[in-house]
């Protein structure tokens, strides 16, 4: 029996086959992506909005919404609110969602136009602390993560480049 155990004439277990696998992308097309991923940033900046209305309080509004680090950066701006007796007034307007790419997945990584034109930031006084000089416009590029039911921003960084504002 131990001969006919080394030379392989016992009988073997059948080979493994994996479970297919859905050949389904998860959205139909590059568009419908933007749109969910436009849906997400939108959210996001939304809840931003609010938190420094209310002069950096309820960042907890982020929950869901942003990536650890994302949540990390704006912690340190609300922080600061929160100091100084600062709450915005008026809201971010977004525009021109380009996408720049998107692994047909989970990544997408777009970019926008951030217009701040109607947002002044103001003092417990009511005074602005806005600078005559600030940019009104500022484009970002920003990464979103598709976990199967929503997008979640993961980074959201200036960009430089030209085209989007």
């Amino acid at each position: 029996m131990l001969l006919l155990t080394l030379v392989g004439c016992v009988p073997s277990d059948p080979p493994v086959t994996p479970p297919p696998t859905s050949a389904d992308p998860v959205f139909a097309s590059d568009e419908e992506a933007l749109a969910a991923a436009e849906e997400a940033y939108r959210a996001y900046i939304s809840a931003v909005d609010d938190i420094l209305a209310s002069g950096g309080v309820d960042s907890g509004q982020l929950d869901g919404l942003v990536s650890p680090e994302v949540l990390a950066v704006q912690e340190e701006g609300f922080q600061q609110f929160r100091d100084l007796g600062w709450r915005a007034t008026g809201s971010t307007i977004l525009r021109n969602f380009t996408l720049q790419q998107f692994d047909g997945e989970s990544m997408l990584v777009l970019y926008v136009c951030s217009d701040v034109s109607d947002v002044d930031v103001v003092d417990a006084e009511g005074v602005s602390q806005v600078s005559a000089d600030r940019p009104t416009t500022t484009t970002f590029e920003s990464s979103l993560a598709y976990d199967g039911r929503r997008f979640t921003v993961e980074t959201d960084d200036p960009w430089e480049g030209s085209g989007v504002c």
